[in-house]
């Protein structure tokens, strides 16, 4: 059987393909048939000798043929085929095609693959280019522009999946505008970052929804049953109310701060127990697989440190410490494993979210999944005692002490009761997890920078001197007694805006938050002036059904904004006040993101970290355990604040009191 190819229509190239043994093509006989449907091709058959026309025109290609049919068109320079196995056999069976039909058919496909491989992504790439373009409506708003990509369907998810900064780095500096337009697996993805375009969307209200996103995150992440949503939405209105009213303004705010501080007054002189073996050390220790360094100072006096890894170290103290104030002490002495568990699930954060099948064998992802089901099992706990207790019961030798749980815990613990939810689907994790996902981490980055600028920690110890006292107390007897500290939240929040400085810039350079809305109705933003940087301010149209994302990092990121953007700069947000006094101005910057869905434990978190953070360094001197002095690891990204790509081994030592 032989084919030649015309192509489409007023080509007159021909390719000719054989089916069937060379060595007896004398013996078969030609008969044409005509297929004008498929692009005018015209097919030669070729049928045993002796044998009748009918035996091909009955079974011509016009429907006869198993489905999909035999199928050819072409140029000169490529053919593509198409044939179901089904079509090859009834061919077979019928004398027309032997074994090298096969060779053809494989051949033929291969042209095939490669020519769809150069094809599909250069036609996706021109039509996101040609069609997807930003244009000009009648009513004078413009159209979000799409960046073009070349695969269909998935658009630009490889890109932002191997290199998620760098890809929107280069995408917002070939940005006129403070908006574009990225395609993530099918949907449509308006990237702000410019402060006029992102005030625009802060504003927003019944043309924008982040609910289904919440849901999302409850239901993939923290592993609320989906059929719990439509109850807790009918709950999240005083659920928030809570929130807001103890996280964010007193009485509650000043009982769990002054719990943290408790906290922190009593225990930070006790970092470093120098203990040579584990069973001495504190967990805090342990986690940062602390030990004793014994060497020599430059008088040859013997000299004796606390070798410990900075993140672990910092992290576990911080949450240690901190966590008690929202959930009580008897929590974490029921509990010892929580920060662990809760380190685990925030590991498994891509995981979870992707929806990726427990099963599978990626060690991340299986421990996350253990350490949200003894999460919720021990949140299930705390609810059950306190259920106990409420209706005047006995919760047990181990619940003793219920009466430091945070007023957040008790009020919301009060709606579940009132709209009898059941202990085991009251979901507190995600406050517990908020509460220390970011803010320890974050500590760890402020010490860090602080200690790695040159005479910065000399400067930040004579600021938050008043407001962090120390004091050596003296028993009379030769047995020295720890230092005494006393914290003012209120000084070091309002007195030190050298410290205030470093907090917000450490945000600015180790923090990448992410907001996330969906469009429910079409509204338009406009930018101002001074962003448009050099065309004209637009406004921009966002049509229902598509979503709009505020990566922070994007902008804080921007030398537009920032100069030197990827160096730490300590006093970046100090100004002059109009009373000439030094204040801090964080200007365009905005850690917390904003509007209705700004984060509801900034206050707390703020004074948290500055308390923390300004006793550390009053109370403590670090020093690198590498001959190669302080080093910056690089960022691995996480949920909000970065983790260290790499250990940062220091040696600590009490410093010495007056």
């Amino acid at each position: 059987m032989a084919l030649p190819v015309t192509g489409y229509p007023g080509n007159n190239a021909v390719r000719e393909h054989a089916f069937g043994p060379h060595s007896t093509r004398d013996m078969l006989t030609p008969v044409d048939c005509r297929t004008p449907h498929l692009y005018g091709i015209r097919l030669k058959f070729y049928v045993p000798s002796g044998g009748k026309e009918s035996d091909v025109n009955s079974r011509d290609l016009d429907g006869a043929l198993p489905p999909p049919q035999l199928a050819l068109h072409g140029t000169a320079d490529s053919v593509n085929m198409t044939i179901n196995m089904a079509t090859i056999s009834w061919l077979g069976s019928s004398g027309l095609v032997d074994s090298y039909v096969r060779s053809i058919v494989a051949s033929t496909s291969i042209t095939a693959v490669l020519v769809a491989a150069i094809l599909i992504p250069l036609t996706t790439w021109l039509f996101s280019n040609l069609f997807l373009r930003s244009h000009r409506r009648a009513d004078g708003a413009w159209r979000v522009a799409m960046t073009p990509y070349w695969l269909p369907l998935l658009g630009h998810m490889p890109a932002f999946a191997i290199d998620q900064d760098g890809f929107l780095a280069k995408l917002r500096d070939a940005s006129v505008h403070g908006i574009f337009a990225i395609n993530l697996g099918g949907s449509t993805h308006n990237l702000v970052h410019t402060p006029s375009l992102v005030r625009g969307i802060f504003v927003q209200r019944s043309t924008v929804e982040y609910e289904s996103f919440i849901l999302f995150i409850m239901n993939r992440f923290f592993g609320m049953p989906r059929s719990f949503n439509k109850t807790l939405f009918r709950m999240i209105n005083d659920l928030n109310q809570i929130i807001n009213r103890h996280l964010l303004r007193e009485p509650g705010l000043g009982k769990m701060l002054a719990m943290a501080v408790h906290a922190f007054e009593q225990n930070i002189p006790n970092l470093a127990s120098f203990a040579s073996s584990p069973a001495g050390q504190s967990h805090w220790e342990r986690a940062s697989d602390a030990s004793v360094w014994h060497g020599f100072k430059e008088t040859g006096e013997p000299d004796v440190a606390m070798e410990a890894s900075l993140f672990p170290l910092l992290r576990n103290f911080l949450g240690h410490l901190a966590t008690p104030s929202l959930m009580g002490q008897d929590f974490v002495d029921n509990y010892p494993e929580v920060l662990q568990d809760l380190w685990n699930l925030d590991h498994g954060l891509m995981y979870l979210i992707a929806g990726l099948p427990h099963w599978l064998p990626i060690p991340a992802l299986r421990r996350s999944v253990r350490a949200r089901k003894r999460l919720h099992q021990k949140i299930t706990e705390l609810h059950r005692a306190m259920d106990t207790a409420g209706d005047g019961g006995d919760p047990g030798k181990e619940w003793r002490d219920l009466s430091d749980v945070s007023l957040v815990i008790k009020e919301r613990h009060q709606v579940w009761r009132d709209h009898k939810i059941p202990p085991h689907l009251r979901v507190d994790l995600p406050l517990l997890w908020a509460m220390n996902v970011n803010a320890p981490g974050l500590a760890f980055w402020v010490v860090l920078r602080i200690l790695t600028t040159p005479g910065l920690v000399e400067r930040i110890r004579a600021e938050s001197e008043p407001f962090v006292q120390v004091s050596q107390p003296h028993n009379g007897f030769s047995m020295t007694e720890l230092p005494q500290l006393k914290i003012s939240v209120a000084g070091l929040r309002t007195e030190c805006p050298l410290l205030k400085s470093c907090y917000f810039e450490t945000l600015r350079v180790d923090s990448a938050a992410w907001s996330v809305k969906r469009v429910v109705k079409d509204f338009t933003i406009t930018e101002d002036e001074k962003d448009a940087r050099g065309g004209t301010p637009r406004s921009y149209a966002l049509k229902a059904g598509e979503f709009i994302n505020i990566p922070f990092s994007v902008h804080q990121s921007d030398p537009r904004y920032f100069h030197s953007p990827e160096s730490f700069i300590e006093d970046r947000f100090l100004a002059r006040g109009a009373d000439g006094k030094t204040e801090v101005d964080i200007g365009t910057l905005k850690p917390y993101g904003g509007g209705f869905a700004m984060c509801k434990g900034r206050v707390f978190a703020e004074a948290e970290v500055l308390a923390f953070v300004a006793s550390i360094i009053s109370l403590w001197d670090f020093e690198p355990a590498s001959a190669k002095g302080w080093e910056i690891p690089d960022h691995v990204k996480a949920s909000g604040v970065a983790l260290p790509k790499t250990d940062v081994r220091v040696r600590i030592r009490r410093r010495k009191i007056p």
